[in-house]
C-alpha cells in the first residue's frame, strides 16, 4: 500500500510541477538515474505535506532539508511557529531551534529576521548548559551550541558566543571520553552530517560505526526483513559521501530510493524524508568548513550522458555546475552566485582519474 502511495506522490510530481512554493524552479538535478531525483522529490512534497508543528526534531530536520531545495518561505512560518514557552524540550532536542535560526539566517540571507528571533536563541542555548542525556541528544545539542556560538558572532555578542564556544567544547569532550566501541547507525550518521563531527571523532569510532554497519548492510539484514531501518538511519548515505566512500554512500542511497516501503510510517512523518534528501544533495555538493564540495557521489557511469545541477541553494549563495565526458576528455563549468571563503573543490570519482580535465568557457 504505501509503495503505492509514493508512486501516486511521484505521479502527482511528474503531473503539476510541484509549483507550490516553487519547487519546480528551485533547483535542477539532471542525471541519467532519474530515479534517485523522483524519490527526492517525492520526499519534498511528504514533507510539506505533514509539515510538524510544534515538534522540534522532526520539525527542524524537515525545515533544514527544505532549505537546501531552496523552499525558504514555510521554514520561517516554522520559526515562527515555536513561540516562547513552545518549544518543546524532547531532551536535548530544544536547541534544535538555533540550529533552524542559523540554518534560516544563511540560505535565506534574512538577517533582519536575527534580530528579533536572537534573544530567544540565547534563551534556550542557556538551558542546555551542563546537559548529558544520551549521544544522539547530546550531537544535537552540540550542533546547536556551534549554531549558537556562530550567531552570536553575527551579532556582536562576544559574551555569548564565549560561553557557547566552552559548553560545546565541554559536552565534545564528555562524549568522546564515553564513548566505548562503536555508536548506533542512527546516532553515527547524525554525528557526521547533523553535528558536523568528522574531523572530531576518533578513527576506531568511525571505523567501528560504520564499517560495521555496511558490513549488516551488505549482508543483507536490512534488505532481508532481519531489522527494520531506524529513522535517521538514511543519513549514512551522506556520511559515506563525507568520508569519501563513494560505492557505500550509493550503495544506500540506491537501496532507499528502490525501496521506500523500508521507510513507511517512520519516512512519512518526516523523518527519514530529510536524511534522503540530504544525501541526494551531498552527492553533488556539501559545505565543509568554508568550502564548497562537489562530486563527491558522483557515479562514473552518469558522465557520458552528462550532469547538470542548477541553482543548489549553500550556505555560500547559489551553485551551478554542468559536467560531461567526452571520450577521454571530462569537460565542465561552474557558475552562480556562491561565494564560499575558502573555495570550490571538484572530486571526480577514482575510476575517471585517468581522463583528461578542461574548463568550459560557457554553459554547453
Amino acid at each position: 500500500m504505501n509503495i503505492l502511495r509514493y508512486a501516486f506522490v511521484s505521479l502527482l510530481i511528474a503531473a503539476f510541477n510541484l509549483t507550490s512554493y516553487g519547487v519546480s524552479r528551485a533547483v535542477t538535478i539532471d542525471i541519467p538515474e532519474r530515479k534517485l531525483i523522483d524519490a527526492m522529490n517525492a520526499d519534498i512534497e511528504y514533507i510539506r505535506s505533514n509539515m510538524p508543528g510544534p515538534q522540534i526534531r522532526d520539525g527542524a530536520l524537515a525545515c533544514e532539508a527544505l532549505l537546501k531545495m531552496g523552499i525558504n518561505e514555510p521554514v520561517k512560518e516554522w520559526l515562527d511557529s515555536q513561540t516562547e514557552g513552545k518549544v518543546l524540550a524532547e531532551g536535548g532536542g530544544k536547541g534544535e531551534y538555533v540550529f533552524v535560526l542559523r540554518n534560516y539566517i544563511d540560505y535565506s540571507g534574512d538577517r533582519a529576521y536575527l534580530k528579533t528571533a536572537y534573544p530567544k536563541a540565547v534563551k534556550i542555548l542557556g538551558s542546555l548548559r551542563g546537559l548529558r542525556r544520551g549521544y544522539l541528544y547530546d550531537f544535537f545539542a552540540l550542533r546547536s551550541l556551534k549554531d549558537g556560538a556562530y550567531l552570536a558572532k553575527l551579532m556582536g555578542d562576544k559574551a555569548s558566543a564565549g560561553w557557547m564556544q566552552k559548553e560545546a567544547e565541554a559536552l565534545r569532550k564528555s562524549i568522546y571520553d564515553s564513548i566505548k566501541g562503536d555508536l548506533d547507525p542512527d546516532t553515527a550518521a547524525i554525528a557526521v552530517v547533523e553535528a558536523e563531527e568528522l574531523e572530531y571523532m576518533p578513527k576506531e569510532i568511525i571505523r567501528n560505526s560504520f564499517d560495521v554497519y555496511f558490513a549488516d548492510f551488505a549482508a543483507g539484514m536490512i534488505s532481508a526483513g532481519g531489522r527494520s531501518p531506524g529513522p535517521y538511519e538514511v543519513y549514512s548515505a551522506g556520511a559515506y559521501f563525507r568520508m569519501d566512500q563513494r560505492e557505500r554512500g550509493l550503495t544506500v542511497l540506491r537501496y532507499f530510493a528502490e525501496n521506500p516501503a523500508g521507510r513507511e510510517g517512520r519516512g512519512y512523518t518526516v523523518q527519514t524524508a530529510p536524511g534522503y534528501i540530504d544525501a541526494v544533495r551531498t552527492a553533488f555538493v556539501y559545505e565543509d568548513a568554508g568550502k564548497l564540495i562537489l562530486g563527491q557521489g558522483l557515479a562514473p557511469e552518469w558522465f557520458d550522458q552528462g550532469i547538470e545541477v542548477k541553482d543548489m541553494p549553500t550556505l555560500y549563495g547559489k551553485i551551478c555546475y554542468v559536467i560531461k565526458k567526452e571520450g577521454n576528455v571530462i569537460r565542465y563549468f561552474i557558475y552562480g552566485a556562491a561565494k564560499p571563503p575558502k573555495g570550490v573543490k571538484f572530486v571526480l570519482p577514482k575510476e575517471l582519474s585517468n581522463c583528461k580535465i578542461e574548463e568550459m568557457k560557457a554553459k554547453q
